[in-house]
């Protein structure tokens, strides 16, 4: 029993960062915890922290791609993950598919979400402002359909 609330007031130190989370660990456990965790709140709340983790995927999956790993990399992203629930429901996918059709439906939608934000009181806020990237925006449809 205290092992599991141990455990479940570090993980609510760690995920949810309440104060309850933080009154029910003895001081040092939390300043030990407070330590560990701030380097990696304050690396994740940058803005730049998702193009650095796009960078750095992008890095990893070509270097996989392209060196002698390449068949087990592929045996990865063709790997099934099958989703159950009882026996009513479940669903079977790949790692590819659900990266396709999962994670990509997410980031299109912050991204257009982003997009109507700046649109609306952003750095696009004016016409004469977003005239440039509405017309490459434009540029980037056609031209490749041609």
């Amino acid at each position: 029993m205290i092992a599991s609330t141990v455990f479940w007031s570090i993980f609510e130190h760690l995920f949810l960062n309440t104060e309850m989370a933080k009154q029910a660990l003895p001081q040092n456990i939390t300043a030990t915890l407070q330590r560990i965790t701030d380097p990696f709140n304050q690396f994740l709340n940058l803005q730049q922290t998702s193009g650095y983790l796009l960078l750095a995927a992008t890095f990893v999956a070509l270097f996989a791609a392209n060196s002698s790993s390449s068949e087990a990399f592929l045996h990865f992203w063709h790997s099934p993950i099958f989703f159950q629930f009882g026996n009513f429901f479940s669903m079977h996918f790949t790692v590819e598919e659900c990266i396709n059709d999962g994670l990509m439906t997410i980031f299109f939608t912050v991204v257009g979400l982003e997009i109507k934000r700046e649109l609306i009181e952003g750095a696009l806020s004016s016409r004469q402002k977003a005239m440039l990237p509405v017309v490459g925006a434009l540029g980037g449809m056609f031209f490749p359909a041609l």
